[in-house]
């Protein structure tokens, strides 16, 4: 099985981005890069655009990337603590489902393990599991128990979208200490 791993430094003194690293691999393929792009085509990974007839990523391509590369990173030294702070952030949303819709505001385990171990590539954060705790605790307090407007846990922590995802988990950890300004909105404060 192969694995690939691509160093930002030796991209850097190669003096190519990652994308560009990307298209030239595919270019060394037997196969022409139009076939490629054809097949993604049908797969509904990328559709073209009709004025440049450039190919574009739609939503599922975007979710087979993040899949991809998720899958791909298997230490098992970070298994343990994202469980572990999965089972944290669990605790700290309501139970049960968002009112009017079929979502619960914590999945299962797996799911918020996914969606961090998505942040983490994301970002590449060096944030302390306390630290995600924290912010994740002062978002759920930032809404005095109406949660109508209130992400679900796995939208808080990372959403994808063709864009490569939102994450509102990073806005409260990146500005902790900053809560009363985020609290005191058109949502929490009524005159």
């Amino acid at each position: 099985m192969s694995k690939f791993i691509i160093s930002e430094d030796a991209l850097s003194k190669a003096g190519i981005s990652a994308q560009e690293f990307c298209v030239l691999y595919a270019m060394s393929s037997p196969k022409p890069l139009s076939e490629i792009i054809d097949g993604l085509t049908l797969k509904s990974y990328c559709t073209r655009n009709l004025n440049s007839k450039e190919p574009q990523i739609m939503f599922k391509g975007a979710q087979l990337l993040n899949t991809i590369i998720i899958d791909s990173d298997n230490d098992p030294s970070k298994e343990d603590s994202l469980e572990e702070l999965a089972k944290s952030l669990k605790v700290i949303f309501p139970k049960g489902k968002k009112e009017g819709t079929n979502i619960y505001w914590a999945e299962g385990e797996q799911m918020i393990i996914r969606r961090l171990k998505m942040f983490f590539k994301k970002y590449e954060s060096t944030y302390t599991s306390q630290q995600i705790i924290d912010a994740a605790q002062k978002y759920v307090d930032s809404f005095n128990g109406n949660y109508k407007f209130m992400r679900v846990l796995r939208y808080f922590i990372f959403k994808e979208d063709n864009e490569g995802g939102k994450s509102e988990l990073i806005n409260y950890v990146e500005n902790a200490g900053e809560e009363e300004n985020l609290r005191n909105d058109w949502a929490t404060v009524m005159i």
